[in-house]
């Protein structure tokens, strides 16, 4: 795990203990949903616009799934207030959807 996602990772559990909302594991779940409607791509900015975390709380979902092998930026590189611009989901993703129903 990268610097960055570790802080984005320490950034959530501060979060999550702030505001009681953040839960990276949730998060990312819902990340993978909604990559499934965008051939299995999310476009972080756009997405974080829709859902209104904020980059905190959207890299540590990002961090989440990168940590775990669930999304690839195929050498993709911090993006401004972004730990990438985009990530694509692996096929473990749809394992880990599956999971929660």
């Amino acid at each position: 795990m990268s610097e960055d996602e570790r802080q984005a990772v320490f950034d959530a559990t501060a979060i999550a203990r702030s505001r009681g909302d953040a839960n990276p594991r949730a998060d990312a779940r819902e990340l993978c949903r909604r990559a499934q409607a965008t051939e299995n791509r999310i476009h972080l900015r756009p997405v974080d616009q829709e859902l209104g975390w904020g980059p905190r709380r959207m890299n540590a979902a990002i961090a989440y799934l990168k940590s775990n092998r669930l999304a690839d930026d195929y050498g993709g590189m911090m993006n401004g207030e972004y730990l990438n611009h985009d990530v694509t989901l692996t096929v473990e993703a749809m394992f880990f959807l599956e999971e929660a129903t």
